[in-house]
């Protein structure tokens, strides 16, 4: 408990505790009557200590993170008249003696708000309709998984595929525009940077490295002046001496 409670909890009447009601009826015999530990911060089960409590009236325990099932001896308490469970995390069922009391009238019995607390023991086990069900989604649901997550590997697989065929259509795309493409003299000149690097030679004339703009390795043949060879051998050579890289 947060609150202070230190002494006796009767006695003298003015330093009551707090959350506490005392009768006074028997000379030097007080005792507790009703207890207020609604939204005390209580955790853990509910003690069995309560039913020393013989003259209690009233329990209020709402709002609490008490856990556990409720005691039995609670149903026991001759002079109880309210007990208030509500909004805690209880589990299991409700004593038959407690439920019985609740149903004559003698006993005001508050428990909503308890989403594991059954009526009786019948209500806490499932039915067979819903053990089925249950058994129905343990097996449906990994079959699931596996044909979305077989489904999701072909998808992959297709754009992966799409992706390599259009990337190989557009190199294709791209050497056929080569093969047709006219370069200028002054282009030749950007692509074997000013003629830098000498291949070989032959009888037309000198063949040279160079690379165009998109990386791709090519060999640049410039026909001599003095060559023996006229242009349309040149040309047919050309044809037959590419260089890839």
């Amino acid at each position: 408990m947060k609150r202070n409670w230190m002494g006796d909890p009767c006695a003298p009447k003015t330093f009551v505790w707090d959350g506490l009601t005392c009768s006074y009826v028997i000379p030097g015999r007080p005792r507790i009557t009703s207890i207020n530990m609604s939204s005390g911060g209580l955790k853990g089960e509910i003690s069995s200590y309560f039913a020393d409590l013989k003259d209690i009236q009233s329990l209020d325990l709402s709002y609490n993170k008490l856990t556990g099932s409720i005691p039995n001896v609670l149903a026991q308490l001759p002079s109880l008249v309210l007990l208030d469970l509500t909004g805690n995390q209880l589990n299991g069922s409700i004593p038959s003696g407690l439920l019985k009391r609740s149903q004559d009238g003698t006993l005001t019995l508050r428990y909503n708000k308890n989403p594991n607390l059954c009526i009786n023991k019948n209500s806490c086990q499932p039915t067979k309709g819903e053990n089925n069900s249950k058994i129905v989604i343990y097996i449906v649901v990994p079959i699931v998984a596996v044909v979305v997550i077989g489904a999701l590997v072909v998808l992959l697989i297709l754009i992966v595929r799409k992706k390599k065929g259009s990337t190989k259509s557009n190199k294709q795309q791209d050497r056929q525009h080569l093969d047709n493409h006219r370069f200028t003299y002054k282009e030749l000149e950007t692509i074997t940077d000013n003629f830098k690097t000498v291949l070989g030679q032959g009888g037309f004339g000198t063949v040279y490295d160079g690379f165009l703009q998109d990386g791709t390795q090519v060999a640049v043949k410039l026909r001599s002046q003095s060559s023996s060879q006229d242009v349309r051998e040149f040309l047919t050579e050309e044809r037959t001496t590419r260089m890839y890289p």
